[in-house]
């Protein structure tokens, strides 16, 4: 028996588009650990900001200083300035908090956060 699709292929395509993604991983996130899109938004253009991507091809709205892939991230290779701060930035905000996880680890006084909810919930 052969079963019918009852969605087409747009159909999905815009229910993702309009969906909210949630990831379990999410909720247990440090808030002291992240900068909204709002607040990035208003810091772009500092000097002492340096925004990281952490998955290759991610088609960004701004610059960014360095990408780095998560499956290659190591925080003791990365050399560090204590008088910036960092924003590691991600399709979902997963991979990119796990980047500010592994700094935080290897640097705890480091300002490193993570941009909530990845480019995905960053508006132009």
């Amino acid at each position: 028996m052969k079963l019918k699709s009852t969605f087409s292929k747009n159909k999905i395509t815009k229910f993702f588009k309009i969906q909210t993604y949630v990831n379990a991983a999410c909720i247990g996130q440090n808030a002291d650990w992240q900068i909204s899109p709002k607040e990035l938004k208003a810091k772009l253009g500092e000097k002492n900001l340096e925004i990281i991507a952490v998955l290759a091809n991610l088609k960004l709205p701004f610059k960014v200083q360095k990408t780095i892939p998560i499956n290659q991230f190591n925080a003791k290779k990365i050399e560090v300035d204590f008088n910036k701060t960092y924003v590691m930035v991600c399709q979902r905000g997963v991979n990119s908090y796990r980047a500010v996880s592994k700094l935080k680890k290897e640097y705890p006084a480091l300002k490193v956060l993570n941009l909530t909810g990845g480019i995905s919930s960053y508006k132009h």
